[in-house]
């Protein structure tokens, strides 16, 4: 005869899924809000490093570059408080948006690299594109399940 005891409590493999994912969402949010605060104030702060850095660096700077340099630092700056406002007051609809806002500029910037053969920044633009892009589809799926438990349960 077989002891029926208390049975030991078995986790999923989706449960395991789910923390791995849940991590990765979070970790694409830290890395893109450190990555875009860094670019950011860099060009900002020093557009001449900033040129260098993506290759378009020359010995004169014109004035049309120095407007490049200040509007990258403008957008990636501000793309990093979005995502970081959006984490700590932890908005999960809200990030969602500023993920994809994220991944759309991103997929132009790898667009933009393709066309004109700046081969190097292509799979910087890509990988940050489709990393954004699922982060956003992971939390945006969550509050889509908050929304429903919530509904039923009303």
């Amino acid at each position: 005869m077989i002891d029926a005891g208390v049975l030991p409590e078995i986790r999923s493999n989706s449960e395991a899924r789910g923390r791995l994912v849940r991590a990765l969402a979070g970790a694409v949010v830290i890395v893109g809000v450190v990555v875009n605060a860094v670019v950011g104030i860099l060009s900002l702060l020093a557009p001449t490093a900033f040129l260098a850095a993506i290759g378009e660096g020359g010995s004169v700077l014109t004035p049309s570059s120095l407007v490049f340099a200040g509007y990258s630092g403008a957008r990636e700056l501000g793309i990093g408080v979005a995502l970081a406002l959006c984490a700590a007051l932890r908005i999960p609809p809200a990030l969602a948006g500023a993920l994809m806002v994220a991944a759309a500029a991103n997929a132009v910037d790898a667009i933009d690299a393709v066309t004109t053969g700046r081969w190097a920044q292509l799979p910087g633009a890509f990988l940050f594109a489709a990393a954004y892009a699922c982060a956003a589809m992971w939390y945006a799926r969550q509050t889509a399940r908050s929304t429903h438990s919530v509904s039923r349960l009303a």
